[in-house]
């Protein structure tokens, strides 16, 4: 129990302190000449402008060949990653570049083809896509980007499930130190819209990002999560199995207890086909189905 309300209190502190609004740095000119509040905290983030503090803008070449970065991530389900203290740790880790999912889009005519996954900050904030870089245990190439198809219709990109899985890792405060790793199996982005020139999904206040005009799913299997650890310092040290079936306070494994008792139950089946909701029963599921909003801007890859 002590470690379960450890855990809340580094979220809420999170919640109160963590974020990238404005720290009194000021506001970066846009292109119009108004201004937006993009942050000046550390990583050097000078070069953010725009509705969405992109860093690069979409235009001229670039505009069939997008590039971007997920800037917040609010997910729906399961209920145990959508509460609002896993958001801000989300949150946190975003806004301090410890948690890169990238982006870099192909379009013709009607059609996208999406490369995303783990993206590497550069010293000069650019990302560059891993390659077999990801640590033991675990397949070396697991953080390695994947590719989503789909089509884009005024400015509404829409693709299909992804066959196969992606990995993308967050870090500790160091930036170095690996706190959680999210196998995703099936992703999808099921409605996206673009503006700003394809710089932008969604946009910034003051405070955050509005991210609804990006959803996305995907689902996290039993299996995968079992040997996935979630490490917080000495506050936090279960697995993402634990973590999704609402059980983090409790020592053990998933093992310990049968699934239908969890909290939070698996509602979803993956086989060799694919994956989708329902269609089994908390004691034979065998995934969580994820939804999510997500903001999203324009920064450049350089791989």
């Amino acid at each position: 129990m002590i470690r379960r309300l450890s855990w809340l209190a580094i979220a809420a502190g999170l919640a109160l302190t963590g974020g990238c609004g404005d720290d009194g740095g000021g506001t970066t000119p846009t292109d119009s000449g108004t201004s937006t509040p993009c942050p000046r905290t550390s990583p050097d983030r000078e070069g953010m402008m725009g509705a969405c503090c992109y860093r690069v803008r979409n235009e001229g070449a670039r505009l069939d060949a997008p590039e971007m970065r997920l800037a917040e991530l609010k997910v729906t389900a399961p209920t145990s990653l959508s509460n609002t203290l896993v958001r801000s740790l989300l949150k946190s880790a975003l806004d301090d570049e410890r948690f890169n999912w990238i982006f870099r889009s192909a379009v013709t005519g009607g059609d996208i083809a999406i490369e995303t996954g783990y993206g590497e900050r550069n010293a000069d904030a650019t990302f560059s896509f891993a390659s077999g870089t990801a640590p033991s245990p675990g397949d070396a190439n697991r953080w390695n980007p994947v590719t989503l198809t789909g089509t884009i219709a005024d400015e509404v990109v829409m693709t299909g499930a992804l066959d196969g899985a992606m990995t993308v890792p967050v870090f500790d405060d160091d930036g170095v130190t690996l706190t959680a790793e999210f196998p995703l199996r099936g992703l999808a982005l099921t409605s996206v819209t673009l503006t700003e020139d394809r710089s932008c999904i969604g946009s910034r206040n003051s405070v955050q990002y509005t991210t609804d005009s990006g959803l996305l799913e995907a689902y996290i299997t039993v299996e995968e999560a079992k040997t996935v650890p979630i490490v917080v310092g000495s506050t936090l040290d279960t697995t993402l199995c634990m973590f999704v079936a609402g059980r983090s306070s409790e020592e053990g494994t998933c093992d310990d207890t049968p699934q239908a008792d969890w909290p939070v139950p698996p509602d979803s089946m993956c086989d060799t086909s694919g994956c989708s909701m329902g269609g089994c029963d908390a004691s034979d599921c065998n995934a969580w189905h994820l939804t999510s909003e997500f903001a999203a801007h324009g920064v450049e890859i350089t791989d």
